[in-house]
């Protein structure tokens, strides 16, 4: 049987110019044929939908329900894609394992957007008076970038590095509805349960992001996000916790109305201003 990449060296010896060029992309981005849609890849290289799907069609690939990719079985193989195509050279070594991980993470996040503790986590975090975000260790980094990406969209959100004083400013903070966003490496748990567990004395709602299963944690937050592990690091996948991120900033942009996206443009003009000054 020939195999998906026998088709693709095919078409770019003997297709026509928007074929070749769809095969030559496809070889060069494999991981895009089960992610990518037909009209998103017709808009990367300015070609119309239609050609897109008639050529996946000619490669038996439903356009509407791309297959996922697999070793064997007809789609790209590591040794196939070292092979040499018409001036084309893909390196013999590369590796789509990592990839097809993140495509299956993201696939997940589709799923968590869609849930009802997804809509009451993102409702809190666009009506809370104040938010807060805390994580420890390898995750400290998503959240400074959680924290950051909802400033862009509503005031009162602060990182909590714990050693400015944030850790104070939630606990002895007396304006109700405030909550508490927990990023959880399953690491730290203990510390961030305590946290929690301090914040819902004080009153706070908390929102906790996860990979595991944690009865005691899961207990003290309201609402709890379970997303998915990279590998075996034992940690949140980041590209699904960027997308997560993602998702709930244009959810709170939404709930915020109109002044989000002013608040957007007025922080986008002083990063301008800011960045020509330098």
């Amino acid at each position: 049987m020939e195999t998906l990449f026998e088709k693709f060296n095919n078409s770019l010896k003997s297709g026509t110019p928007a074929e070749k060029r769809l095969a030559r992309y496809y070889m060069e981005h494999p991981g895009d044929i089960s992610y990518e849609t037909a009209a998103s890849v017709a808009d990367r290289l300015d070609l119309s939908p239609m050609t897109v799907g008639r050529f996946l069609r000619s490669m038996n690939i439903d356009p509407h329900s791309a297959p996922v990719l697999r070793n064997g079985g007809g789609m790209l193989k590591t040794a196939e894609r070292g092979e040499a195509a018409n001036g084309f050279a893909e390196p013999a070594q590369r590796d789509i394992a990592p990839a097809r991980d993140h495509m299956d993470a993201l696939r997940q996040v589709q799923a968590i957007t869609t849930g009802a503790q997804w809509r009451g986590a993102v409702d809190a975090m666009a009506r809370a008076s104040e938010v807060y975000v805390a994580s420890l260790g390898q995750m400290l980094p998503m959240a400074v970038y959680l924290a950051s990406r909802l400033g862009v969209v509503r005031d009162g959100v602060r990182n909590m590095s714990g050693g400015d004083g944030t850790y104070l400013e939630l606990l002895g903070n007396r304006r109700a509805n405030c909550l508490l966003v927990i990023i959880d490496d399953h690491l730290s748990t203990n510390r961030l349960q305590r946290l929690a567990i301090a914040a819902r004395h004080a009153g706070h709602h908390v929102v906790l992001f996860t990979h595991a299963a944690l009865p005691d944690m899961e207990q003290v937050c309201d609402y709890v996000i379970h997303g998915p592990m990279q590998g075996a690091t034992g940690c949140l996948d980041p590209v699904a916790l960027v997308a997560l991120t993602e998702a709930a900033v244009a959810s709170v942009s939404a709930a915020q109305g109109p002044f989000a996206a002013e608040r957007a443009g007025r922080i986008a003009e002083l990063q301008r201003f800011f960045s020509e000054s330098a």
